[in-house]
Order: structure tokens, then sequence, then C-alpha cells
């Protein structure tokens, strides 16, 4: 319990920083030795970097173009802020088992897990579960849906929570970005010969003068 009280307080101390460090909410989040194991497995079976790159590409996009506006008083911005650094943290998994299609189950039983640890509120943590639990944004875009099952599993979503629905999609929808973003030129950080694009996503965001 000392133990788990500890890492829980060294995870809030690195969000609570005045000077936001996701590297270090990573490191201290890496102390949960399933969390460890993760990072450093493949975030794709077609890419070849580490969960632990995949994840950082995300938070640098949240960073980058949202942080700084971020007004939800109803979902707090470390509470975004962790969530990202774990929204895949069970994908790894999903695919070392073949089961990719289960990646959201395999990441939300792991944090469910270890919730004791993690220093989601009360208020916010069914928030966060809600928010990664499916991903209907990504699946209409990509044409495996349609808009009335979209609509539908965002609600559902939604539903588990006490926001008001367009609440709700709003945050989704930043959460969508910056994690869509993250697969796209704008957000690798990779070595520029291992860029593989992604066309369909690629096509979704506007771009500037330099792409």
């Amino acid at each position: 319990m000392q133990k788990n009280n500890k890492i829980k307080e060294q995870i809030s101390s690195a969000l609570g920083e005045s000077k936001y460090d996701y590297r270090k909410v990573i490191i201290a989040l890496k102390e949960i030795q399933d969390f460890r194991k993760a990072y450093l497995l493949l975030n794709s079976k077609k890419r070849s970097y580490s969960l632990e790159d995949h994840t950082i590409m995300v938070c640098q996009m949240f960073e980058k173009y949202f942080s700084t506006n971020y007004t939800f008083k109803e979902f707090g911005i470390e509470s975004f802020r962790l969530l990202l650094c774990l929204h895949d943290i069970g994908k790894p998994y999903s695919l070392k088992n073949n089961e990719k299609e289960k990646q959201w189950q395999y990441t939300v039983e792991l944090i469910q897990k270890y919730r004791d640890m993690l220093p989601f509120s009360k208020r916010d943590y069914p928030i966060a579960i809600a928010l990664i639990s499916d991903d209907p944004l990504g699946l209409y875009i990509r044409g495996k849906i349609g808009l009335e099952d979209a609509i539908a599993r965002i609600r559902d979503m939604a539903s588990t929570t006490k926001l008001p629905i367009q609440t709700f999609m709003n945050l989704l929808t930043i959460y969508y970005q910056v994690d869509s973003g993250a697969y796209t030129h704008e957000g690798y950080i990779g070595d520029e010969e291992a860029f593989t694009e992604k066309p369909k996503l690629e096509a979704v965001f506007q771009k500037d003068e330099n792409g």
C-alpha cells in the first residue's frame, strides 16, 4: 500500500509541475511493471516505433495545439494529460494476443487494475474511461462504421459520465485529433525515412503551405 501511494504521489507531482513535462509522467508510470513493459513494446505491427514513442507524439500534439486554451473545468487538464499518457497502454498486449480489435478493452482493464495508483479524481475517472472505451470518430472517418452507428456509440460513451453530450463530444474531438494527429507527418518525431503515411487520415487534416 505504501508503494502504491508513493507511485501515485510521483505521478501527481509530475502532472502538477508548473513547467509540465509529459516525459516525467511516463517515467513515473513506468514504476508500474505492466505499464513499463507496455511502453517498450511496439505500438503497431505496421510501424517500428514503441508505444512510448507514440505516446510522446500524442502528448506533443496536445501541448502544441490545445494545452494553452484548454478550459474544461468538468475534466481538468491534469486528468486529460494523464489520460493521454495511458490512452493505449493495453494496445501492445492486444497485439501480442492477436486481438487488436479489443485494444480498448485491454487498455480499460489495465487502467482499472491499477486504479488506486492513478491520481484520477472520483469525478474524472469515469470520464477518462469513457473517452478511451471506443473509437467512433476514427472508425467513422475511416469508413468502417456509418454516421448513425458513430452517434449511437458516442451517446453510449457519454452516458457513463455526468457530462452534457456537447461537452463530452468536445473532449472526444480533442482526444481524437491529438491521437490521430500523432500518425501524420506533422506529429511524427522519428526518422524521416521510416515515416509511413496514412492517406485517409492525412486527408482529414487541413494543411498549411508546408504540408
